[in-house]
C-alpha cells in the first residue's frame, strides 16, 4: 500500500464517517510501519532548518500523479515529505494511541517542527500549506499545545480570509477539515480567536464544500487505489 493510499483511505473513513474495521485498521497500522525508519536518528539539532521529514521514507522526487487529501498537488518535495510523515506519523498515533514504542518518533517531530520556519508559521511558497499539516498533527498529537495549536490557528485563518495571499481553494479546505477536527473541551470555547474577526457565513459555507468535495475527492482516490491493487 502506497502513503498516498494509506492517508486517502484514512482520510476517507473521517470525511465520511464510515467506521474502519478492525482488519482494515491492522492493515493501515501495517502499511505504515512498512514506510518508517525507526533507526533514524531522534535528535534534533536547533541550529539547522529542519525542514527535511525523518522518519518516513519517501519518493526522491514528488510523484507525478501524488495529491493532499483535498487534492492540492505538492510542487515542491519539502511540502511532500512533510506531509507524508505527519500525516502518516498522525493517522499511527489514532490508530495506536496508547503505543509509548513511538513516542519518540513524535517527540522528534515536535522538536523537528518547533526549529523549522514553519514551526513559528510561515506563509511563503508551499511553507504555508506545512503549517497546515503541522496545525494538524500538533493539534492531534500533542493536544496540550494550546497556544502553539491558537498561533497556527490565527495566522492560518488571517492569512485565508485577510487575503493577504492568493490560497488554492484546496489548501482552504485541507484547513476546513482541521478546524472540523479541533475540540476545545477544556475551556468549552471553540477557536474563538479566529471566530473573533472571520466571516461566520464565509467559514461555515466553506466547511460545508469542504465536507462534500472531500468525500469526492477521497472516494475517487480511494477508488482508484483499489481498482490498482
Amino acid at each position: 500500500m502506497t502513503i498516498q493510499n494509506i492517508i486517502d483511505t484514512y482520510n476517507y473513513s473521517v470525511v465520511t464517517g464510515c467506521k474502519l474495521s478492525k482488519r482494515a485498521s491492522n492493515e493501515l497500522y501495517e502499511a505504515i510501519l512498512s514506510h518508517l525508519n525507526m533507526n533514524a536518528d531522534q535528535t534534533v539539532d536547533p541550529s539547522k532548518k529542519n525542514m527535511s521529514p525523518r522518519f518516513v521514507n519517501v519518493e526522491s522526487e514528488v510523484p507525478q500523479d501524488f495529491m493532499t487529501f483535498t487534492g492540492y498537488r505538492p510542487h515542491t518535495k519539502n511540502l511532500y515529505g512533510n506531509y507524508c510523515e505527519l500525516e502518516l506519523l498522525r493517522i499511527l498515533y489514532l490508530l495506536r494511541p496508547d503505543n509509548i514504542g513511538f513516542a519518540g518518533l513524535y517527540e522528534t517531530t515536535r522538536q523537528r517542527i518547533k526549529g523549522a520556519c514553519f514551526g513559528a508559521f510561515c506563509s511563503k511558497g508551499e511553507c504555508f500549506e506545512i503549517s497546515i499539516m503541522a496545525l494538524r498533527f500538533i493539534s492531534t498529537v500533542f493536544s496540550e499545545e494550546k497556544q502553539w495549536i491558537d498561533m497556527y490557528v490565527h495566522h492560518i485563518g488571517k492569512t485565508i480570509f485577510d487575503e493577504e495571499k492568493k490560497i488554492s481553494k484546496r489548501s482552504e479546505l485541507m484547513f476546513c477539515q482541521v478546524l472540523s477536527e479541533l475540540r476545545r473541551e477544556q475551556d468549552g470555547v471553540i477557536l474563538d480567536d479566529i471566530l473573533a474577526y472571520i466571516d461566520i457565513d464565509h467559514l461555515h459555507n466553506l466547511s460545508r464544500v469542504s465536507h462534500a468535495i472531500n468525500s469526492c475527492i477521497l472516494y475517487s482516490s480511494l477508488r482508484r487505489s483499489v481498482m490498482a491493487s
